[in-house]
């Protein structure tokens, strides 16, 4: 058995059931429980940084940049070996 077949085994036969990880509490038998709606109408409109973007150049474009060539270059490795 491997190391991940291990790992899968151990977690399907924890001991730990959905019934056993519920919460618990206790209510008063006299008081009066209520919800509401929480009322999000007031408040102000959110705001980036003025200079997000300056400071970030296109931080999404770098990042995904960045992990092509790495992609690139493995496969290139692969290729050649």
């Amino acid at each position: 058995m491997g190391e991940a077949e291990f790992i899968l085994y151990k977690w399907w036969n924890c001991t730990l059931t959905p019934t056993s990880l519920a919460l618990s509490y206790e209510t008063h038998s006299e008081a009066i429980y209520t919800s509401r709606l929480l009322n999000f109408n007031d408040l102000p409109e959110p705001k980036n940084s003025d200079d997000y973007y300056i400071q970030n150049d296109n931080i999404i474009s770098k990042e995904y940049s960045e992990t092509l060539n790495i992609e690139l270059s493995q496969l290139i490795i692969k290729a050649i070996l």
